[in-house]
């Protein structure tokens, strides 16, 4: 759960004033055209000029070369299993070569002065494609409480989305326990990137293939957009409020095929959606990261409950990590610099491994090259 008073005691801390963000159309404010996106995937290169560059030139364990520009738009879709239509921000961090401007206020308060706001686009870097992030914000939350990553990501070349969960953020939670919740999050996933994927300015985005990530809540969404099996006749025992429509919808799934790798942050399997075994039904590889003072018996319940061989999944514990090391920061167990560094190491190295066939990480993914002293890595 977000801890509010954390943002709070932040927000005062730095003296943040207020301001409010006006949701406009991506397409519209960046600085760059529909027809600059389209960039020759073949250009003339010269016999001498060596490979193209690419993404997976810069250093995984480093900030990317690119600053960090921010936008912010709605989305309303038709919600299924519901009536009428959802409307949910859209909030995207991506690649720019600019290095002033003004900088966005989250919430209306906290400053990021490391993101400019409506920043100019940076092309991609290997002249075609930018690699795509998605990610689920958690329970009481707000799209960019784990600021950190999100940066990180997009100073590699990749563009980030991450929709607002609306009904369960930090200013409204209005529908937070309501069986119809469970089934907005990975629908708000799976809109965020059609979304993309037809905004002009963004046409360059690869929004056939991504990752997937989710902190805390988030953790479920990530389970349901990654093609976990719902157990229709548990939900209804212990969900008696579900209707029958909704039960359908969550009976034909809610995964989403785009989605090729996923990262679980600070949080579990959730047998109650997905019964015992409904993990299985995943096909692709997740590496789940958690904390040692966060909730130990939880993630090693979960460990213990997926079969080995059943899915692909690896198991990195922060040694002192809390919930919000994967977050907002600020536990007082581990250092937020180092938490931040080693979950930015193995997110993105993982991410590139799986999503870009990066050869140079498979030894951060496997464990065999180990990124501290205080993660440990389990594979089944």
């Amino acid at each position: 759960m977000h801890d509010v008073a954390l943002i709070i005691t932040l927000a005062v801390a730095l003296g943040l004033g207020c301001s409010a963000d006006h949701p406009v159309l991506l397409s519209d404010a960046l600085d760059i055209s529909a027809d600059e996106t389209a960039v020759d995937a073949s250009p003339d290169i010269a016999p001498d000029a060596g490979p193209e560059p690419s993404t997976l030139d810069f250093a995984v364990d480093a900030a990317g070369p690119f600053s960090v520009g921010y936008r912010t738009w709605e989305v309303t879709y038709p919600l299924r299993g519901g009536s009428g239509d959802r409307t949910i921000a859209m909030n995207v961090w991506y690649p720019t070569e600019d290095d002033a401007g003004e900088h966005p206020r989250y919430l209306g308060f906290l400053l990021d002065e490391d993101t400019f706001q409506d920043a100019s686009l940076a092309l991609p870097v290997d002249g075609v494609s930018y690699p795509v992030l998605v990610h689920s914000h958690g329970h009481q939350g707000y799209p960019s409480n784990s600021l950190f990553m999100m940066r990180y990501f997009a100073s590699h070349g990749w563009v980030v989305v991450a929709p607002e969960h609306v009904g369960d953020t930090i200013s409204d939670a209005s529908d937070a326990e309501t069986v119809a919740h469970y089934l907005k999050r990975p629908q708000d996933v799976s809109q965020s990137l059609d979304a993309l994927a037809v905004d002009p300015a963004l046409a360059a985005a690869d929004t056939e293939r991504v990752v997937l990530s989710g902190h805390s809540r988030g953790v479920y969404t990530v389970w349901a957009s990654a093609g976990a099996a719902y157990d229709r006749a548990r939900i209804a025992a212990e969900r008696p409020d579900a209707t029958a429509q909704e039960l359908d919808v969550f009976e034909a799934g809610l995964g989403d095929s785009r989605v090729v790798a996923a990262l679980p942050l600070a949080g579990s399997y959730r047998a109650q959606w997905f019964g015992a075994a409904g993990y299985t039904a995943v096909t692709i590889p997740l590496l789940t990261l958690t904390g040692s003072a966060d909730n130990p018996d939880s993630s090693q319940s979960q460990w213990d409950a997926i079969g080995v061989g059943s899915i692909d999944f690896t198991w990195v514990e922060l040694e002192g990590g809390c919930h919000q090391t994967f977050g907002l920061g600020g536990c007082g167990t581990l250092d937020d610099a180092e938490g931040f560094a080693i979950v930015n190491t193995y997110a993105l190295a993982f991410a590139r491994h799986h999503l870009l066939g990066d050869p140079s990480t498979v030894g951060i993914v496997e464990g065999t090259a180990p990124v501290s002293p205080k993660a440990t890595v389990q594979i089944k």
